[in-house]
C-alpha cells in the first residue's frame, strides 16, 4: 500500500469534517422531529458513522500513524460499517405499502433481508480483518464489497420501489443523485486498485470513493424530505457544503504564498491578486447563501410564495363577516396550499385535554404523537398540528392540521406559514369581535333612544287627554243645565270618543281616514253645542287616505279653532279639514274664518294664544320626524287663521 499524500489526507479531512457536522445536524433534527419516515433514524447514524469514524481515521494517519496499524484499522473497519448498513436504511426510507402476496411485496421483503444479511456478514469480515492489514490483498476485497453492495442493493431498490414515483424531473435528479454517489464510490475504488493514474487523478478518485457515499444520503434526503426539519437540514447542508468549498479554495491560495523572506517569493501584484480572489471568495457566499435557500424553497421542495398567500388570504377573510366564514376561508386556502386534507378551525373548549398540554398554555404549536389522547377527540384521527389562535392574548381557537395519508410531513417552513396564518386569523376575529361590539352598542343607543322617544311621546300624549276630557266635561256640565237632551247625546257622542282614544292609546301612528272617521266623531258634539252655526267641510285625497300619521294629531288644532275662533264669533261659523299631497309631503291643513288671532309671527305666539295644544303638536312633529316634518299657522284668505302640517312621505317615523 502506497503512503497516501498529505494533500489527498486534508482533503479528506475537509470532506469528513464537513459531513461529521451535517450527519450530527441530521442527528438533532430527526431526534427533535416526531413525525419522519422509519428509514431516517437509522440514515442518520449511518452518516455520522461513516464521517465522524471516517473524520477519526483520518486524524489518526495525519498525527503520523501507519496507516496499516491497529487502530487505524480499526477505525476503518467502523467508518465501513456504516457504508455496509446504509442500503438497509434506504430501503426503508424507500418502502411503500404492497399488496400482501404480490410480487412486489415478495421482492421488497427477499431484498430487506438480503440488505441485512450482507450488512452483517460484512462488519464480521471488517473487523475480523483488522489484523491482517498489513497482508492487503483479503482486506482490499474486503472493503471492495462494500460500495459494491450497497451499489447493486439500492439500484435493485430503486428500479423496483421507487418506480411510479418519480412525478416531477427534479425527483429523477435526486435518485439520480443518489445513484452516483453510490456508484461513484464503487468505480473509483475499482479504477484505484486496477489501473495507474497521475497524482492529481489519483487524488481526485480516492477524495470520490471516499465522499461519494454523502452525496447519496443528500440526494435521498432531497427526493424523501419526511420529517419535520428536512427542510432546514437540506438548507443547511448545501450552505455548510459551499462553506467548506468556498473556505477550501481560499486555504489551497493561501498555501500558494512564499514566507516573506524566502528568497522567491511572490510579487506585490501576485500577492494583491490572491488577496483580491480570497475577499472574492468571502462575498460570494452571501449570494450562494440566498441562492440556496431560493433553491430548496422552489425547486428542491417545492414550496409556494407563502407571502402572496398570506396577502390573499387576508384579502379573502376581510370579505367575509362572520367567524364561520373565516374559518371557512381558512380551511379552503391552508388545504390547497399545503395540500394537506383539512385544517378546520376549532374552537378550544372542542379539544378535551388541551388545558392540561404545557404547549397549548404557552401558545407553541402542538405536534401529536399517535397516542396523544387529544388526537381522540378530534374530528378525524389523521391531525398531527394544532396551531393556537389568539385573541386579545388569549388562545380561543386551533387550527387542526391533518396532512392525510398521502402527503409527506409538514416542514418548518410550513409550520412557521401555519403560525402566520394563525396570527391573521387572531387579528380577524378580533377585528369581527370590535365590528360586533360596535354595532350592539350603535343598537343599544337606538334602542335606548327609542325608549326615551317613546317615553316622550307617551307623556305628551297622556297632555292632550286630560287636556279634552277637561273641556268635553265643562261642556256637558253647561249643556245639563240648559239643555239636558243635547248633554245627553253629548254624553254618548263623548264615550264613542274616549272608546276611540284608549283604542289608541298605544299607537303612535294611524292612518288618515282613521284619524278623520275621529274627527267626525268629535265634531258631532261640537255640532250638539253649536247646532247650524257650525259647518264643517272635510276633504281627504283618497292617494293619501292610507298614509301614517300621528295618532290624535289634528284634534287639538280643531279644538282651537273652534274654541278660539269659531266660538267667539257672531253667527255661523266654517271649518274646513284638508289632507292632501303636497309634492313629497303629505299636508294637513285646518282653515276656520272665526275671530282667531289670524297670522301670529311665530308658532311659539300661536301657541300662548291657543293653548297647550298647538305646543304638543309642535314637539310631537320634532320627536316622530326628527324635525323634517313642520308646523305652520298663517292668517286665512278671508278671515280667521289656517294651520297647516306638512310630513314626508314614505319615512317612517321614530
Amino acid at each position: 500500500m502506497q503512503p497516501i499524500p498529505d494533500y489527498v489526507l486534508i482533503s479528506e479531512l475537509f470532506g469528513f469534517g464537513t459531513g461529521t457536522v451535517l450527519s450530527i445536524l441530521l442527528v438533532l433534527l430527526v431526534r427533535r422531529s416526531s413525525h419522519r419516515s422509519p428509514g431516517t433514524p437509522l440514515l442518520a447514524l449511518c452518516a455520522l458513522l461513516w464521517n465522524g469514524v471516517g473524520l477519526l481515521t483520518n486524524l489518526l494517519m495525519l498525527s503520523g500513524l501507519d496507516p496499516r496499524s491497529l487502530p487505524v484499522g480499526l477505525a476503518r473497519a467502523a467508518f465501513l460499517s456504516g457504508g455496509a448498513i446504509f442500503p438497509i436504511s434506504f430501503l426503508q426510507l424507500w418502502a411503500r405499502p404492497n399488496s400482501p402476496g404480490s410480487w412486489q411485496d415478495k421482492l421488497s421483503r427477499w431484498l430487506y433481508r438480503a440488505a441485512i444479511a450482507s450488512a452483517v456478514v460484512i462488519v464480521l469480515l471488517l473487523f475480523l480483518t483488522c489484523p491482517l492489514m498489513k497482508q492487503g490483498r483479503f482486506v482490499r476485497i474486503t472493503m471492495y464489497t462494500v460500495p459494491f453492495n450497497a451499489s447493486i442493493i439500492l439500484t435493485v431498490g430503486a428500479l423496483t420501489q421507487v418506480r411510479g414515483r418519480l412525478r416531477a424531473a427534479s425527483d429523477r435528479i435526486y435518485l439520480a443523485l443518489t445513484l452516483i454517489g453510490i456508484w461513484g464510490s464503487t468505480v473509483a475504488m475499482v479504477l484505484l486498485d486496477q489501473l495507474r493514474f497521475s497524482p492529481r487523478v489519483e487524488a481526485f478518485l480516492v477524495i470520490t470513493k471516499e465522499q461519494s457515499p454523502f452525496l447519496a444520503v443528500l440526494g435521498a434526503l432531497f427526493f424523501f424530505a419526511r420529517f419535520r426539519s428536512a427542510d432546514v437540514l437540506i438548507k443547511q447542508s448545501l450552505r455548510v457544503t459551499a462553506a467548506t468549498g468556498i473556505g477550501l479554495w481560499a486555504c489551497l491560495l493561501m498555501a500558494q504564498w512564499k514566507p516573506l523572506g524566502a528568497a522567491a517569493h511572490p510579487s506585490a501584484t501576485g500577492i494583491a491578486i490572491r488577496a483580491a480572489s480570497i475577499a472574492a471568495l468571502l462575498l460570494l457566499f452571501a449570494l450562494v447563501d440566498k441562492g440556496i435557500a431560493l433553491a430548496v424553497d422552489y425547486w428542491i421542495l417545492r414550496q409556494p410564495d407563502y407571502r402572496a398567500t398570506l396577502r390573499r388570504l387576508w384579502e379573502e377573510m376581510a370579505r367575509v363577516d362572520s367567524d364561520q366564514d373565516v374559518f371557512a376561508v381558512v380551511d379552503r386556502v391552508v388545504s390547497q396550499v399545503l395540500d394537506v386534507a383539512a385544517a378546520p378551525v376549532l374552537r378550544r373548549g372542542q379539544i378535551a385535554g388541551i388545558e392540561t398540554h404545557a404547549a397549548s398554555n404557552a401558545g407553541q404549536l402542538w405536534e401529536l404523537s399517535c397516542d396523544d389522547p387529544c388526537r381522540r377527540a378530534l374530528p378525524g384521527s389523521d391531525v398531527e398540528v394544532l396551531v393556537p389562535v389568539r385573541m386579545h392574548g388569549n388562545i380561543t381557537h386551533v387550527i387542526a392540521v391533518a396532512p392525510g395519508s398521502c402527503r409527506r410531513s409538514l416542514l418548518n417552513a410550513d409550520l412557521k406559514f401555519l403560525q402566520h396564518v394563525a396570527g391573521q386569523v387572531g387579528s380577524r376575529l378580533e377585528a369581527l369581535a370590535h365590528e360586533r361590539e360596535r354595532i350592539e352598542r350603535q343598537s343599544r343607543e337606538v334602542k335606548l333612544r327609542q325608549l326615551a322617544t317613546q317615553a316622550e311621546l307617551k307623556a305628551l300624549r297622556a297632555q292632550i287627554n286630560p287636556h279634552f276630557l277637561f273641556n268635553s266635561l265643562n261642556t256637558v256640565a253647561d249643556l245639563i243645565v240648559t239643555d239636558p237632551a243635547k248633554a245627553e247625546a253629548m254624553t254618548v257622542l263623548l264615550a264613542k270618543v274616549f272608546r276611540h282614544v284608549l283604542m289608541q292609546s298605544d299607537r303612535q301612528l294611524t292612518r288618515v281616514g282613521e284619524e278623520m272617521d275621529f274627527l267626525r266623531t268629535y265634531l258631532s258634539i261640537e255640532e250638539v253645542r253649536f247646532g247650524d252655526r257650525l259647518r264643517v267641510h272635510m276633504d281627504v285625497d283618497p292617494a293619501v287616505s292610507r298614509d301614517a300619521i300621528p295618532s290624535l294629531i289634528l284634534q287639538p288644532l280643531v279644538e282651537n279653532a273652534i274654541k278660539h275662533g269659531l266660538a267667539p264669533k257672531v253667527g255661523d261659523g266654517n271649518l274646513s279639514i284638508q289632507a292632501d299631497r303636497y309634492g313629497e309631503f303629505l299636508r294637513l291643513a285646518v282653515e276656520d274664518d272665526g275671530v282667531g288671532p289670524g297670522a301670529p309671527e311665530s308658532p311659539d305666539a300661536a301657541r300662548k294664544g291657543n293653548g297647550v295644544g298647538l305646543k304638543i303638536i309642535a314637539e310631537r312633529l320634532k320627536t316622530l320626524y326628527d324635525g323634517r316634518a313642520s308646523l305652520s299657522i298663517e292668517k286665512a284668505p278671508i278671515a280667521g287663521s289656517r294651520v297647516t302640517i306638512l310630513i314626508p312621505r314614505g319615512e317612517v317615523a321614530v
